[in-house]
């Protein structure tokens, strides 16, 4: 395990955004489950369209600059770089029902459907996660 701790706005998110999106874009044998408990699915992918392409996320989300077509050609293609790897790259929203043990049986349902070697979980807020009760 392996823990990132930072204040906020410290880029934590990105970086671990960034960090599962090369492992699946590198390793063909490895899914990569990454678990937000504070962002949507569609803000961390917007995170990488803009690492990928170099363009600013607000202007990615709000459609800005769209006359520029040099950046906007580059959202692209790293919007079809993204649809490469979106098989074995899995960013879940979580809520409480995510504990330990879902977590644990989602991961090997993934291994098993996609006969994967390795699984990398990256979680989102770790602190968030639901203690199952020791009764």
């Amino acid at each position: 395990m392996i823990g990132l701790a930072g204040p906020p706005s410290s880029g934590k998110t990105t970086l671990c955004v960034q960090i599962a999106y090369q492992l699946v874009a590198n390793n063909e044998n490895t899914i990569v489950v990454f678990i937000s408990f504070e962002q949507s699915k569609e803000a961390l992918r917007i995170k990488i369209l803009s690492q990928l392409s170099r363009v600013d996320s607000r202007s990615i989300r709000r459609g800005k600059n769209s006359t520029d077509t040099e950046a906007w050609g580059r959202v692209h293609k790293a919007a079809a770089e993204l649809y490469a790897v979106a098989d074995r790259l899995y960013i879940l929203e979580a809520n409480l029902t995510f504990t330990v043990e879902r977590i644990k049986h989602i991961v090997e349902a993934l291994m098993t459907k996609h006969g994967a070697k390795m699984c990398v979980v990256i979680v989102d807020y770790l602190q968030k996660v639901p203690v199952a009760d020791s009764a």
